[in-house]
């Protein structure tokens, strides 16, 4: 005997459209903050170009690692482990 493929039904089509404009939204969403976050990363890039003292320097530095960690968090990108020690 063969059997006839039953169709989804209509509210089930409706609800898997629906969650799909809505993955779709939140991705975009996802996105747009870690554009944000990249862009926000190289303004403090600029502040560190433009600093002309050691302690600007340094102050710039520490907020440019910082924006940086933020936009990498945004993208889903980290260490996988932590760097080598350095020799002197």
């Amino acid at each position: 005997m063969s059997r006839s493929k039953k169709k989804k039904p209509a509210s089930a089509t409706r609800k898997s459209a629906a969650q799909a404009r809505l993955a779709d939204a939140l991705a975009g969403a996802a996105w747009a903050e870690a554009d944000a976050a990249l862009a926000d990363a190289l303004a403090e890039f600029e502040v560190l170009s433009a600093a002309k003292t050691p302690a600007q320097r340094k102050d710039a530095m520490f907020l440019l690692g910082q924006a940086l960690k933020r936009a990498a968090r945004k993208r889903g990108l980290g260490r996988a482990q932590k760097p080598a020690r350095r020799r002197k």
